[in-house]
């Protein structure tokens, strides 16, 4: 095994006992997924890769073996096109062949490495793998978020430094953005779907509301277990 490989391998590792709740079984397989993506990764865009990054919930130790994500950032040297978002959209399929569970909780966005600092949303809609599915989706307030999350939790499992510092989103920005994707989404979501929702879906829509209301209120993103112990806190009171 290469020196980077290993590398990678231990910076895996690290993360998944990180996260009591999962059991052998899972870290086995989460550490199989992200091990085999990143290596089909490599291979398919090779020289245009720039970076791997893992962050979230996986990196904080908070992670929900039940409702968590597991959240990749892959920057490229180059913008994306139509023909890659058809080759990575094949590279997708070939994983949830092998990987069914684990690979619906794979949430992944392609960005450039000249997009990556900017300090507002890229105007290009970005290609993304969320809950199964390989698409284009704009960033729009969601883009604050990421790089909240990046700043506060990011590990880079190839490929150069992330510079944090140029991460830095003001606690306004945070504020506003949570309260626009509280508006766009969810309230809509609530009002008229509510009872179509699984109570998978359900819990973590509430959930997703919760984090949001929370932004709004401290300005910054908590975690999904400061969500939780928060809102208890707030509604015993």
């Amino acid at each position: 095994m290469s020196k980077d490989k290993q590398t990678q391998a231990d910076s895996i590792d690290l993360l998944l006992n990180l996260n009591t709740q999962l059991r052998t079984q899972d870290i086995n397989e989460v550490k199989s997924l992200i091990s085999e993506f990143i290596d089909k990764l490599k291979r398919e865009l090779a020289n245009d890769l720039d970076q791997i990054i893992v962050y979230g919930s996986l990196c904080t130790g908070d992670f929900d073996l039940h409702l968590s994500d597991v959240n990749l950032l892959i920057v490229t040297k180059r913008d994306l096109i139509e023909t890659d978002l058809f080759v990575l959209s094949h590279l997708h399929n070939a994983l949830k062949n092998q990987y069914s569970i684990w690979f619906e909780r794979l949430e992944v966005s392609y960005i450039s490495s000249q997009e990556i600092y900017q300090k507002t949303p890229p105007k290009a809609p970005r290609i993304c793998l969320s809950q199964g599915k390989t698409s284009r989706i704009p960033y729009g307030a969601q883009w604050y978020f990421q790089k909240y999350m990046l700043r506060s939790s990011g590990l880079v499992l190839y490929g150069g430094l992330l510079d944090k510092d140029k991460l830095e989103v003001s606690s306004t920005n945070l504020r506003v953005a949570g309260f626009q994707i509280l508006m766009d989404t969810w309230q809509p979501l609530t009002q008229r779907a509510m009872h179509h929702m699984s109570p998978d879906l359900l819990i973590s829509g509430v959930l997703t509301m919760c984090r949001l209301i929370c932004t709004i209120e401290e300005g910054h993103v908590l975690s999904s277990l400061n969500c939780r112990t928060q809102s208890a806190r707030s509604l015993s009171q």
